[in-house]
């Protein structure tokens, strides 16, 4: 098997999305590309940068390739619904996690750190945290059904066609 195809296989392409996805959230967030290259990749901000990438994935590819097929395409919409609320909190408390452990893994307390209490943990989960996930289940959902979509009308098209030609 070539590095190519099984760079495919196991859908390895979709690694540099989430990184830049997140590069460009927080540069958005920041104001500065710079600043936020020296954040991930010199200060004790990586280890909070790894947890949104980790987890917001998770919660993505969780509804992307078990709650859509299952319960979205089946019909139980009150259902997928309830499951994709619930992913989305739960990302976020794993989010919000990322910064109480890069906080005791670096050297700086927390408030050094963050420039807030650790006490803090309902505003970083709401303001910080919950906002993000949505944001990126939003686009990666976005992204699955607008390729879904795409594939079946292709399908349809193909099938009008051979349908014209046996006519």
């Amino acid at each position: 098997m070539s590095v190519k195809s099984w760079i495919i296989k196991y859908k390895l392409y979709h690694i540099p999305f989430w990184f830049t996805y997140h590069i460009i959230w927080w540069t958005i967030n920041i104001g500065s590309i710079s600043t936020v290259f020296d954040h991930i990749f010199h200060s004790a901000y990586s280890t909070k940068f790894l947890f949104y990438v980790i987890f917001q994935a998770i919660g993505a590819y969780l509804n992307l390739y078990f709650f859509i097929p299952r319960f979205l395409y089946r019909g139980q919409y009150l259902l997928y619904l309830g499951l994709v609320l619930g992913t989305i909190a739960l990302t976020g408390i794993g989010v919000t996690s990322g910064y109480y452990v890069s906080a005791y893994l670096s050297d700086l307390s927390f408030e050094q750190l963050y420039n807030r209490s650790p006490q803090d943990y309902w505003e970083i989960y709401c303001v910080n945290a919950l906002s993000s996930t949505a944001a990126s289940m939003t686009l990666a959902m976005s992204i699955k059904l607008a390729k879904n979509w795409i594939q079946a009308d292709q399908k349809q098209r193909m099938l009008e066609k051979e349908k014209l030609k046996l006519n």
